[in-house]
């Protein structure tokens, strides 16, 4: 992957935490993703869209 990758994925993933749109944040995670949110449990699937979800409100 290359750097211009990385920073348009951080870029959409930026904005999604802007606009408070889960779906827009999780778009970035690779379909085998895991989060590992610190003191929960692992995180995968449709699931890391819902834990976004729960956190996202516009900035």
């Amino acid at each position: 992957m290359a750097r211009s990758d990385i920073d348009a994925l951080n870029q959409t993933f930026e904005q999604g935490l802007e606009k408070g749109d889960a779906e827009i944040v999780a778009s970035v995670y690779a379909p085998d993703a895991r989060l590992l949110p610190p003191g929960s449990d692992v995180v995968e699937g449709p699931a890391i869209r819902d834990f976004w979800q729960a956190r996202s409100t516009p900035a």
